[in-house]
């Protein structure tokens, strides 16, 4: 609720700050720790927060979670570290962590952890480390809105992943490409939309892999066009509450349709 009278804030000081760690994790001085989705700290990276290296060993090897801490440097620092093949170009690029000692230019199923700052030799530069900043925070740009404002225009380069860092939508680039995907909700009584837009006139091409369908359609009730050899079709049209399947005068019904569209320039079967 809004204040009612002078409350001074607890500050927080010191560089350091202790972290239960997981069950089972022994975490060395100098690993880098990072937070797990249920709160304890880990020393294995995959994506998760990144919050510091720990400033001394914590082994809870043997221990339940949070029976131990570990003490980790937090904020900002910077550090002169290993990071294989590193050049000096690098300068300004972000760093991850693929596991508690390893440090690489690498964003896939790897955890941000800061960003060069100065190159010193080969496989050898500074990192500037920024403990509790994570990759969504760091790598985006705002477009409208100040830093820590709402996020209106996220650049997301090649895919979205679910929470256990698998792909569920992958994204292809066409260096010259005009026209896209195009995805309405809609109100009560509506269906969604997907369309193609760009150009005037748009084609929009859904396909399956190898031998795979595009099936159409809940439960048993499926619209399916195959791409597999004619005789291993399975082009039919089945009743959803279990009836008879009337596949000869649904295969007549369907191709009389696409002929049509396809003579009125409505549809490509090429």
């Amino acid at each position: 609720m809004s204040l009612s009278k002078n409350t001074p804030i607890k500050e927080v000081l010191g560089d350091f700050e202790d972290l239960p760690l997981y069950q089972a994790i022994h975490a060395y001085e100098g690993s880098m720790i990072f937070s797990r989705l249920d709160g304890y700290a880990t020393t294995a990276a995959g994506g998760l927060l990144f919050r510091g290296h720990a400033d001394a060993e914590a082994d809870n090897s043997a221990g339940a979670s949070g029976a131990k801490n570990v003490r980790v440097r937090r904020g900002n620092y910077r550090a002169q570290v290993t990071l294989a093949s590193v050049a000096i170009t690098d300068q300004g690029k972000d760093v991850y962590a693929s596991d508690d000692g390893t440090l690489t230019l690498t964003s896939t199923g790897n955890s941000r952890v800061g960003k060069v700052a100065r190159y010193v030799t080969t496989n050898t530069c500074i990192v500037e480390f920024q403990a509790g900043v994570g990759a969504d925070v760091a790598n985006h740009e705002h477009t409208a809105d100040t830093d820590g404002g709402m996020l209106t225009s996220p650049l997301i380069s090649t895919g979205i992943k679910d929470a256990n860092g698998n792909e569920i939508v992958t994204f292809g680039a066409t260096a010259t490409a005009v026209n896209e995907i195009k995805i309405s909700n809609a109100a009560t009584g509506n269906g969604p939309v997907l369309e193609a837009v760009g150009e005037t006139n748009v084609d929009l091409t859904i396909k399956g892999k190898g031998t795979g369908a595009i099936n159409m359609g809940v439960n048993t009730g499926k619209f399916g066009f195959f791409a597999a050899t004619a005789v291993v079709q399975q082009n039919h049209i089945a009743d959803p509450s279990g009836g008879a399947t009337n596949d000869a005068e649904a295969r007549t019904a369907i191709n009389a349709i696409l002929d049509a569209l396809e003579a009125y320039g409505l549809l490509k079967t090429s």
